[in-house]
């Protein structure tokens, strides 16, 4: 299945507002500045802590956002 162009940027686009909306939440949740988050965002939580897998997320969501921006 082939998609048009016009298909390929609403995807896109809304795939940008979905992200944008779960990192503001996460951002809330893990009590992070949204104004710090860029393309080279990471965090240096351990392992070990309990909400490590969340800032992970974050992470992994905020990269999938640049990426998506290109």
């Amino acid at each position: 299945m082939n998609l048009s162009e016009a298909q390929l940027t609403k995807a896109k686009q809304e795939a940008k507002e979905l992200l944008e909306y779960s990192i503001a939440v996460l951002c809330l949740a893990l009590n992070v500045d949204s104004s710090t988050i860029d393309d080279s965002y990471n965090h240096s939580i351990p392992e070990t802590q309990g909400d490590y897998a969340a800032h992970e997320s974050l992470k992994r969501q905020v990269a999938n956002y640049f990426l998506l921006s290109e």
